[in-house]
């Protein structure tokens, strides 16, 4: 997988040249992780579904990260985003599904053929601290090591979905 977290609507394409999605796609890359950073959510929208059209001929799919503390911070928004892109899908995390208040009915919802892929971790069902941020890239748990509804959420999504384990891990 590759990611691309987009900036702003100026440089989210800069950040993804065709040059980058070819050696993604050398790389084995299925998948290109997009985060909206852009306040202006349907202007994000249209450059996704550029970014959507460079991708197709290498057989790489953008897919769409909502997170609670960036401008797209829930499912349905995120839905509609690749919905509206043209051919981008949806990355599910089970910490943004959490701390964004989805629940597993509106994911049971959601049309399969725009799942992307999984990434699970655990965590506690509240939030221990403030900062989202640091929460969410430095303070995540193995699955099974906390409290989130993981069971109810794979259970209401495609066996065949592609998964990926994210946690944070200290060497001593």
């Amino acid at each position: 997988m590759a990611r691309v977290s987009g900036l702003d609507h100026q440089t989210m394409l800069d950040l993804a040249p065709p040059e980058f999605v070819a050696v993604a796609a050398a790389l084995g890359a299925r998948y290109l992780n997009v985060i909206c950073a852009d306040p202006d959510t349907a202007r994000f929208t249209d450059r996704l579904a550029e970014l959507v059209q460079m991708a197709r001929p290498y057989r790489v799919r953008p897919v769409i990260e909502f997170m609670a503390w960036r401008p797209l911070r829930t499912l349905a928004g995120a839905v509609a985003m690749a919905t509206g892109s043209g051919g981008a899908g949806l990355l599910l995390d089970t910490l943004h599904i959490q701390r964004c208040g989805a629940t597993t009915e509106e994911i049971a919802a959601v049309d399969p053929a725009l799942l992307g892929y999984l990434q699970l971790c655990d965590a506690p069902a509240n939030a221990q601290t403030g900062d989202a941020v640091t929460e969410a890239r430095t303070m995540r748990l193995l699955p099974g090591a906390g409290e989130l509804p993981l069971r109810d959420v794979l259970g209401v999504l495609p066996e065949d979905l592609p998964r990926g384990r994210r946690g944070a891990v200290r060497l001593a």
